[in-house]
């Protein structure tokens, strides 16, 4: 499951927009099969080669089937995070399995020719039967991408996901995301998908598709389990030098806004600290949408392009708490600190008194401002600036 932005944003009939058009077609260019071509208006294409184009906030967020025997399955296998968003998803939901999708305002109708064929092998499909694809499109900016979710026809499960570029930074974290998931199967550890394909001259890389429910956004002592499995025996670092060689990354990017400059240097004078920590690998992303218990119930996160391989320990716990606002809700933030105290004290033996606790949370404050510039990312929405 991955966290769902939806809006009814009301368009008019048919994409009329030129930047949508040029967006859906370079999806099909770039994941259906060889020859698939967009079509639209839809009026002379196949019934099995319809899609609904559901809107989201910025423009066109789900490309789904319109058959009915599979449309409904997206709005099982995804789920959105917020009550709001939840809620608009669940009324979708009912007018899918009534055949009333396309009453709603905003989302229309497109045509996919040569979509409804047996012939994925280049994503890696091998099967026998047809399978049938959905589309996610990713929120505009420099690391859009296009997540396409391949299901079997007759099982109805999930085969694969593949994820192709749209924006200007998008195929290095595709392919550094294949990496990263290639070292992963090596560990023999399931942790996470398994690496099916990787396409490095296209930005194009295909994963295990994973079937799993959400563990929900209560932090469990299953979720310390799972990031103890990224420990590496042994390794320890000084927050000072973790925090160093944060600032050398800043440095390459060569930033001209003064306002955040002035922060991360601020969090450096703070961080001149020689408190040894354990170095894990990090998630990166590590939030409820991203952790699955899967069939066998094991946990398997998903979406790893943020991960580091050496990393301060705490890292993604505070993440998956990080609010700006988090310092206003005293219930969260005290359950942030004694998960953290427990997770030290039982993977290094270490003791994690309040001012470690607060140093931690500024290391992660200054992680993060540094991991959205890298990325293109405005930081003033996401961090006390």
């Amino acid at each position: 499951m991955i966290q769902v932005n939806w809006s009814l944003s009301c368009w008019p009939s048919g994409l009329t927009n030129a930047l949508d058009k040029v967006l859906i077609g370079k999806i099909v260019d770039g994941l259906f099969p060889e020859g698939a071509c967009f079509v639209d208006p839809p009026d002379e294409v196949a019934p099995e080669e319809r899609y609904w184009v559901i809107p989201g906030k910025h423009g066109p967020r789900w490309l789904i089937p319109q058959d009915a025997r599979y449309s409904c399955l997206i709005f099982k296998n995804w789920c959105p995070y917020d009550l709001i968003s939840l809620a608009k998803w669940k009324v979708l939901h009912g007018l899918c399995r009534v055949g009333e999708l396309g009453r709603v305002p905003g989302i229309i109708s497109v045509g996919i020719v040569g979509s409804a064929r047996q012939q994925w092998e280049h994503l890696g499909w091998c099967g026998d039967s047809v399978p049938f694809p959905f589309v996610y499109i990713g929120t505009p900016g420099p690391t859009q991408k296009a997540v396409l979710s391949l299901f079997d026809s007759h099982s109805k499960n999930m085969i694969l996901v593949a994820k192709a570029p749209l924006g200007g930074r998008a195929s290095d974290n595709i392919l550094y995301e294949y990496d990263v998931l290639s070292d992963l199967e090596t560990e023999d550890l399931v942790l996470a998908p398994r690496p099916l394909f990787v396409d490095r001259e296209r930005g194009l890389a295909v994963q295990e598709g994973i079937v799993g429910e959400m563990l929900g956004s209560k932090f469990s002592h299953a979720h310390i389990a799972y990031l103890n499995k990224l420990s590496r025996k042994n390794d320890m670092a000084m927050i000072r030098t973790g925090a160093d060689s944060l600032a050398r990354r800043f440095e390459k990017l060569n930033s001209t806004d003064k306002i955040l400059v002035q922060y991360v240097e601020k969090l450096l004078d703070d961080l001149k600290d020689t408190t040894e920590i354990p170095v894990v690998k990090i998630h990166g992303d590590f939030k409820p949408w991203n952790i699955l218990r899967n069939r066998t119930g094991g946990i398997v996160a998903i979406d790893w392009e943020f991960s580091e391989p050496q990393q301060i320990m705490g890292l993604d716990v505070i993440h998956y708490f990080y609010d700006k606002n988090i310092s206003k809700q005293k219930r969260g933030f005290r359950q942030l600190e004694n998960i953290l105290q427990n997770m030290f004290f039982e993977s290094a033996k270490m003791k994690l008194d309040y001012r470690l606790f607060e140093l931690l949370r500024k290391y992660h404050s200054l992680w993060y401002a540094v991991m959205l510039c890298e990325n293109g990312y405005g930081v003033s929405g996401h961090v006390h600036i």
